[in-house]
Formats: C-alpha cells, sequence, structure tokens
C-alpha cells in the first residue's frame, strides 16, 4: 500500500517537474529620497493632492512617480504613502483606485456627520424660536468654526508639500508637528460637538409634535413624486427612517416637520452617544493640556489658535524652504532671536542628525561665497 502511494504520488508530482520554467515580475517598491519623504494625508489617505476630493489625478500622481521618479522634483510634491507603510508602490495607486471605485468605504468623521447634520437643521423651512433657536445658532456656529479650523489646517498641509523633499529630519519634525496639532484640534472640535448635541438632544422631543411645526398647510408644497424612498416621509412612516447623512436630502421629501426634526434629534443623539472618545479632552496628551488652558482661557476662535501654534519659526522655515541661502539663515536666525521663539542650538539639534551635518552644510554654504573689501575711486567702485 505505501509503495502504491509514493507511486501515485510521483505519478501526480510528473507535470510539476516538466512545467516549463519562467519569469515573473514581482510588483516594485520605490523608495524616495532615502525612504522618508513619503508621508500620508492625516485628512484622507487617498487625498494625494490634497485638494478635498478624490478624483483619478490622485492615482496618477502615484502612477506616474512610480515610472518616472524624478519627475517628483525638489519638493515633497504630494501625500503619495496612501497605505502608509513608508513606500510607494503600485499598492499606493491601488488604494486610491478602491476608493473612486467604492465610495461608500471612504471614511465618514464625527465632523463629517456633524457638519451635514447642522447645514440641514440650519436649512428648515420655517422660523424656529426660544430654545430651539439658541441651541440651533450655537450648533451652527460651532460647524462654521469647525469650517474655517478645517481650512487653516489644509493650507498648513498644501504648504508642506512646497518644502523641499531632502531635508529629511526637518520634514519629519514637521509632520509629526502638523499632526500633533490636528489631534489636538481634531479633539477640540469633538469637545464642542458633544456639547452642543447633548444641549439639543436634552430637548423634550415633544415639542415637535407642536403645531407649529406641522408641514400640512404651509406655504411649502409637498413632493408628490418619491425620489427615493429611503429619504421620503410617508403617512404612517417611523421618522427614525430619515437619513439625513445623504447629500441628496432635502426638506422637501418631508411631508410634517416636526417629524422631520424628531428624526434629526434621534441622528444628533446617535452620533453623540456612538462617539468613540467619552471624554475626548481626557485623552489629550498630557503636554497639550498647556494648550487646552490657553485656548479656553483666551477670547479667540480654535482657527486663530491652531494658525498661532502651528506657526514655523523662521530658522525651521529656511531650511524647509531648502536651506541653501546663507543670508536667509542669518536674517532668520535674527528674527528667531528678536521674537525669542527658538534658541538655535536647539534648532540646530532637533533638526539635524548631529552638529558636524549642519556644519558640512553651512560650509558648503560659505565655500560658494566671496569675500573681500570695497576699493572706492572718484569713477568706479569695485569689490567682491
Amino acid at each position: 500500500m505505501k509503495r502504491q502511494r509514493r507511486a501515485s504520488q510521483r505519478n501526480r508530482q510528473v507535470p510539476t517537474r516538466n512545467r516549463p520554467l519562467r519569469m515573473e515580475n514581482l510588483e516594485g517598491r520605490l523608495m524616495l529620497a532615502a525612504d522618508l519623504a513619503t508621508f500620508q494625508n492625516p485628512f484622507n489617505a487617498s487625498d494625494v493632492d490634497n485638494d478635498e476630493h478624490i478624483t483619478p489625478r490622485d492615482a496618477l500622481i502615484v502612477i506616474n512617480l512610480i515610472n518616472l521618479p524624478e519627475m517628483r522634483g525638489d519638493v515633497v510634491g504630494g501625500f503619495i504613502d496612501v497605505n502608509d507603510d513608508d513606500f510607494i508602490s503600485t499598492h499606493d495607486a491601488l488604494g486610491v483606485i478602491d476608493t473612486l471605485n467604492n465610495p461608500e468605504t471612504n471614511p465618514v468623521t464625527v465632523a463629517d456627520k456633524f457638519d451635514r447634520l447642522v447645514v440641514t437643521l440650519d436649512n428648515i423651512p420655517t422660523t424656529l424660536d426660544g430654545n430651539l433657536k439658541v441651541i440651533k445658532d450655537k450648533l451652527v456656529t460651532t460647524q462654521k468654526e469647525m469650517k474655517q479650523a478645517h481650512d487653516v489646517m489644509r493650507a498648513e498641509l498644501n504648504e508642506f508639500l512646497e518644502f523641499a523633499v531632502d531635508q529629511h529630519v526637518a520634514l519629519e519634525k514637521r509632520f509629526q508637528d502638523l499632526e500633533d496639532s490636528m489631534d489636538f484640534s481634531f479633539t477640540i472640535m469633538e469637545r464642542e460637538i458633544r456639547e452642543t448635541a447633548i444641549e439639543f438632544t436634552e430637548i423634550n422631543a415633544e415639542m415637535f409634535d407642536e403645531a407649529d411645526f406641522d408641514r400640512l398647510g404651509t406655504e411649502i408644497n409637498v413632493v408628490e413624486e418619491v425620489l427615493d424612498p429611503e429619504i421620503t416621509a410617508i403617512d404612517n412612516q417611523d421618522p427614525v427612517d430619515f437619513d439625513f447623512l445623504l447629500d441628496d436630502f432635502s426638506w422637501d421629501h418631508v411631508e410634517d416637520l416636526g417629524d422631520g426634526l424628531e428624526a434629526l434629534f434621534s441622528d444628533l443623539e446617535d452620533m453623540v452617544s456612538t462617539t468613540d472618545i467619552e471624554n475626548p479632552v481626557e485623552s489629550l496628551a498630557p503636554e497639550f493640556q498647556d494648550w487646552m488652558t490657553e485656548l479656553d482661557a483666551g477670547d479667540t476662535t480654535l482657527a486663530d489658535f491652531m494658525v498661532s501654534q502651528m506657526d514655523t519659526p523662521a530658522a525651521e522655515d529656511w531650511l524647509l524652504q531648502g536651506g541653501d541661502d546663507v543670508a536667509a539663515l542669518i536674517d532668520a536666525m535674527q528674527a528667531d532671536l528678536a521674537e525669542n521663539e527658538t534658541d538655535f542650538v536647539d534648532f540646530v539639534d532637533e533638526y539635524f542628525t548631529d552638529d558636524s551635518a549642519f556644519i558640512d552644510m553651512v560650509d558648503d554654504l560659505f565655500g560658494e561665497c566671496v569675500n573681500g573689501e570695497m576699493h572706492h575711486g572718484d569713477q568706479v567702485a569695485i569689490g567682491a
């Protein structure tokens, strides 16, 4: 029996031994700039060019760099590390393509949900008054402040894309600072969302049954044709079936404003109750507690506060812009000393692997300078 089994196994192995050899290309993984200049967009990994939209252009940026690495130029250019593995490969382009083909998989943050819900509330076709109006106005104000803070962070990321790609240590440090600042701002926004949404959800929902919110009999006509059954209220339909997070939601699909408000109320309540962080402020790292104290004590918006926190010291900015101008370095040192924002020794220690690396760079820069003195005459002035 054993001999028969071995014979059978040998017979099965014959086709494998006779299979012809062939070459197969493995998926290429390209390291750019010593494998330190690949970054992932902290807002959305698939948004390579940071324009707030996922388009074929995001995939093409990655594909073009794989095929022609020299196309990258002298600046960071794009957030090309879509899958966050510190390499650029076809996996990064496929990550963008998958998002394009399956947009429902694109992550929807708490801030995104809150934004859509508040816009929906702000567009209600009736006049709110009393406590409901006060809280609605607070929700709208919070939403606008979040939008301003997002715009500030987008602008900082766009500036980062224009930094010199060969300043590895400085780039890593700057990107970490940006991520820390963004984490802080997201936490603050979650706190504001929770506080204002909880106030709204504490309203007695019975008020939505009042005649003031009755859609029937108002000057606004009810849409008779059902455009989408999932977002259209019909007789005897449970109001929780409203989905206010859909982009094509319209109050024109709602027969009764009271039912719509109650559904919106439920969506806000669900969003607050399912937030991952029960107390966002407590999740902050100890070094950011001072930021929290400063923000709460001051009379400024989150956006303005983030501008001040993410401001780049002059010496750091000189390095990130390329670090190839001695005069600009001296001006940066003087600016930082005048503003007392940074110690230059600390700057060297933080942004260079060792002191000799900085000294070598400055030696190279000064090597291209010519030192001399001016000789004045009656007609000409010559010198170097």
